[in-house]
């Protein structure tokens, strides 16, 4: 019965080991792909802050471009009155 329980012991500890073994080797597989996950969130959020200030650039153009159309067009309508007033006072409208 002893060689029995001593073999038994023996397939126990080689199991043991292989166990072990597989589990440094999943440990390891893990934090290759933890790493690299980590590696694609920091380029992520890097393209997420510069698309970020694209944005706020964009709309502050959108917001000059609205100021500048707004001013434009007082003008605009400011030389028509001009205009107007000019043609009325050398008596060329009707």
């Amino acid at each position: 019965m002893t060689p029995f329980l001593l073999i038994l012991l023996l397939v126990n500890l080689a199991l043991i080991a292989i166990v072990s073994a597989d589990f440094r080797k999943s440990k390891k597989a893990h934090k290759l792909k933890t790493a690299a996950y980590e590696s694609m969130i920091v380029t992520l959020l890097e393209n997420q802050a510069t698309q970020q200030g694209r944005v706020q650039m964009a709309d502050d153009l959108k917001e000059t471009l609205r100021t500048s159309q707004k001013r434009i067009g007082e003008e605009i309508l400011s030389l028509q009155y001009q205009l107007i007033d000019t043609l009325a006072k050398n008596n060329l409208i009707e």
